[in-house]
């Protein structure tokens, strides 16, 4: 579960995105609120959140200064902005922003700059926690730096339900896409199609079950990101990772 922090000095806007973001299908808890740039920066280092929805004009210190000051710690960020904030775009890039969500602020709008930021900090992870030093592996997943949106969601909605043996017909139907407008889209975006992909990532996952959890079994690691049958998930390991999956946990413990 993603820790979010709202630094917002309207307490009644404050209180709705919070309302907002506790009654949505996001994987997210928001852990602090704040109603100043000097409350926010305390808050997002006592709690160190993966997401942050912020106002820019505050008392006390800006969003931007709050950014400054909090730039040793890894974020999202998503900025709550008025109808004149819009000139600090290219400020706002200087600290990679990943949206701006006018105000008055729409539901809709706000759960899409969380799907985006979901996705960027999930794929932050990835790219930080399996950096494996005794065997370096390079399964082929390039990091998007496309603003699709329809990639974005796909890419946000398999990273959160990788486990889960959807069919694209399903995926498609929960996004809001046709199936054929989906598929095509993806393959072109990522050069691989949703299966390929899912199928990738759920080895990629499974590598850092291995890491981190090295007292399962394979079996165990095979059925936690998706496999059903012990011996596909072995074959599909072999066929990217270039080794049996025993022989890889071995390889982690030497």
């Amino acid at each position: 579960m993603l820790k979010v922090v709202i630094v917002e000095d309207e307490h009644l806007i404050r209180k709705w995105i919070k309302n907002c973001l506790e009654t949505s299908d996001f994987d997210i808890k928001v852990v602090g609120e704040a109603c100043n740039g000097v409350e926010g920066i305390q808050l997002i280092e006592a709690k160190q959140p993966a997401i942050v929805l912020t106002d820019l004009n505050m008392p006390l210190k800006t969003g931007f200064e709050m950014f400054e000051a909090t730039t040793h710690l890894s974020y999202e960020k998503i900025v709550l902005s008025g109808y004149n904030d819009f000139h600090n775009a290219r400020e706002a890039i200087k600290y990679q922003v990943v949206d701006f969500v006018a105000k008055p602020i729409r539901a809709e709008e706000l759960y899409k700059a969380l799907q985006i930021a979901i996705y960027r900090y999930q794929q932050m992870n990835v790219n930080q926690q399996t950096q494996i030093e005794t065997a370096k592996v390079d399964i082929g997943l390039a990091t998007y730096h496309g603003n699709d949106e329809c990639v974005l969601k796909t890419l946000a909605y398999l990273h959160q339900n990788y486990s889960d043996n959807n069919t694209i017909a399903e995926i498609s139907f929960q996004l809001g896409y046709s199936e054929s407008y989906l598929y095509k889209r993806f393959k072109e975006e990522m050069g691989l199609t949703i299966n390929q992909y899912k199928t990738k990532y759920r080895i990629l996952k499974a590598l850092k079950y291995m890491e981190d959890q090295p007292h399962l079994k394979i079996y165990e690691i095979a059925d936690a990101v998706g496999f059903s049958d012990y011996n596909y998930f072995n074959r599909v390991f072999k066929k990217i990772i270039g080794m049996n999956a025993s022989d890889y946990k071995e390889k982690l413990q030497e």
